[in-house]
């Protein structure tokens, strides 16, 4: 999830402000810190942690992918903790049963595209 700094800013601030007024807060808060009484809120330490997480530069920051097509073939630069399929339309409308779909990771942007996905093997 990306975030701009004004949302990132709030967000840190409630949760500093939860965290120094205590953890229980007012009834809709406590309901929508444990679903319903589902979950275990966090506890002061795990806010912290929480925050560290957030202010974290790459943890909020857009990944990039750069795909370069040059006389067919596709080379693919990206940054790390990006996975990335590529589909060939092409090889697949010439021979769909010799060009595998992408892996289930991507089911849902591969209905966007109409690429198909490979069947999950166990």
């Amino acid at each position: 999830m990306v975030f701009s700094q004004r949302e990132l800013a709030t967000v840190l601030a409630a949760l500093r402000f939860w965290a120094r007024t205590g953890i229980s807060g007012t009834p809709l808060e406590h309901s929508i810190a444990t679903e319903g009484e589902v979950l275990r809120p966090l506890n002061m330490e795990e806010v912290d942690v929480l925050c560290e997480r957030l202010n974290t530069v790459d943890d909020h920051e857009a990944k990039r992918v750069l795909v370069s097509v040059s006389g067919g073939v596709a080379d693919i630069a990206c940054d790390p903790g990006v996975e990335v399929a590529v589909f060939d339309h092409d090889a697949f409308a010439s021979d769909p049963e010799a060009t595998a779909g992408v892996p289930s990771s991507f089911k849902g942007l591969a209905e966007v595209l109409g690429v198909p996905v490979e069947a999950h093997h166990e």
